[in-house]
């Protein structure tokens, strides 16, 4: 992860007191797996800052006859969360201030940073948010008419 990542997750989390990866990847314009990584590359580089990792964990319930499950767990209990699942899944959810935040917190912050940007997202003009697909996806086509 770059030094520039390191310093927009620093600023996100002086602006905001949590990031979840899914606010850092619209917000830095990177794919979810670069914007988890980028979350566990920063986590990892401050070890001891007091920045608090949540994780989600899931998976098939170990004795659950295949019934599956998810849950948000702080680093300091993601081996105890793991043993609970048969082969978990596992990946960095969000950063935080030193000591943030509830589950309860995290859900609000998510949602309010998701209905920040979709009021930015209907803002901008329909070719630029298919800029991906450019002029050729049905929606540019049928804008431009």
């Amino acid at each position: 992860m770059g030094a520039s990542s390191h310093e927009q997750l620093a600023a996100l989390l002086d602006e905001h007191s949590l990031v979840t990866y899914r606010y850092y990847a619209q917000h830095a314009d990177v794919s979810v797996t670069d914007a988890k990584e980028a979350l566990r590359a920063y986590h990892e580089a401050n070890a001891g800052s007091g920045l608090t990792a949540i994780y989600m964990v899931g998976g098939s319930r170990v004795g659950g006859n295949g019934g599956m499950g998810y849950e948000l767990v702080p680093y300091d209990a993601l081996d105890l969360a793991k043993e609970r699942y048969e082969s978990p899944s596992c990946h960095l959810y969000s950063l935080g201030a030193p000591k943030a935040l509830s589950n309860d917190a995290i859900f609000l912050l998510n949602h309010g940073q998701d209905r920040r940007l979709y009021e930015e997202v209907r803002a901008r003009p329909l070719s630029r948010l298919w800029g991906a697909w450019g002029d050729g996806h049905p929606l540019c086509r049928a804008h431009a008419q």
